[in-house]
């Protein structure tokens, strides 16, 4: 995988702005040790435009409820928030 290479992952759906800003979410929470609401502020300063459905907020509720219950604390990967993390937009044309 891009990880293990230190390479970029592209994480897409057909709109762009629920299904893969809720899985980049749930990444960053998971690897980063990110709560719900700083994976969603950095994911919204880097992609304006994001809207994960009312469904999937509550799925990340969820996981950040059990991340936490579970103490399934891996280390971040660095200090900042920015720590490894890029985001491009993606354009095929």
């Amino acid at each position: 995988g891009g990880r293990s290479k230190e390479e970029g992952v592209l994480v897409h759906c057909l709109a762009g702005i629920s299904r893969s800003v809720t899985i980049t979410m749930a990444y960053l929470m998971f690897k980063m040790n990110m709560s719900l609401n700083e994976a969603y502020d950095l994911v919204r300063s880097r992609k304006s435009n994001i809207s994960p459905n009312f469904h999937f907020m509550g799925q990340l509720l969820d996981f950040e409820r059990q991340l936490h219950s579970q103490f399934l604390s891996p280390p971040a990967l660095g200090s900042s928030p920015d720590s490894g993390i890029e985001f491009d937009r993606w354009n095929p044309n």
